[in-house]
């Protein structure tokens, strides 16, 4: 949200005769200061002044025609590419060589799919364009502050459930390479990037581990 604010804003000058507004800022000047706050909140981790690094699970998307650009993965899947007899789905176009991969799903997609090829009709999408039948929908802004007003969320990027995936898998248990191979990366700084709030949920931890000899205590005497 604070990207998609900025590159609206304008540059400012200040000559003698007062503040004067300029054209809109660029999208690299805007790049930059993305890179500085999340550096400065990088070194606050360091030097424990900071839980998480709030910038960290960010991606500075690019501009086309002044609307973002994300990577979606989903929107161009086929119905064909969903295999609910063995619960997976095949991921056939990703910016990565390792996002190119067959995707297990969950109790919860194998109950979804069906009802949403249901809804996509005769064509071969499973989500269709509204415009244009024969292709399929590219923006899923407005669906998903739809679906957010109505569950009475707060707004969030849907991209940012990368990070809450990772994330929980990571709480759960799961072993780091997993995660890794789970999000479709062979990098592990990539994992990194996307679980910040592991140390805080271990810092969390421990403060129980410190809290029970003092309740038990408490309650002997």
């Amino acid at each position: 949200m604070h990207l998609r604010n900025r590159l609206k804003q304008h540059r400012h000058a200040r000559p003698k005769s007062g503040i004067v507004e300029l054209g809109l800022l660029k999208p690299a000047t805007v790049h930059q200061e993305f890179r500085v706050l999340r550096r400065i909140f990088s070194v606050a981790v360091k030097k424990k002044l900071c839980p998480a690094n709030p910038c960290a699970g960010g991606e500075f998307p690019v501009i086309l025609k002044g609307l973002f650009r994300p990577h979606k993965e989903l929107a161009p899947l086929r119905k064909d590419q969903v295999d609910l007899a063995n619960r997976t789905v095949f991921i056939a176009d990703s910016k990565t060589p390792t996002g190119v991969a067959e995707v297990p799903l969950t109790d919860i997609a194998v109950e979804a799919f069906p009802s949403q090829i249901e809804i996509a009709g005769p064509g071969p999408w499973l989500f269709p364009g509204p415009l244009n039948p024969r292709g399929y929908q590219t923006n899923f802004n407005r669906p998903w502050e739809t679906a957010l007003r109505k569950a009475g969320i707060p707004y969030f990027r849907l991209y940012d459930l990368r990070s809450t995936y990772a994330t929980r898998l990571s709480a759960g248990g799961v072993a780091d390479e997993w995660v890794t191979q789970m999000l479709r990366q062979t990098d592990a700084k990539v994992f990194k990037k996307y679980s910040q709030m592991k140390l805080q949920m271990k810092r969390e931890a421990l403060g129980k581990l410190e809290r029970r000899p003092n309740e038990k205590e408490l309650v002997g005497f």
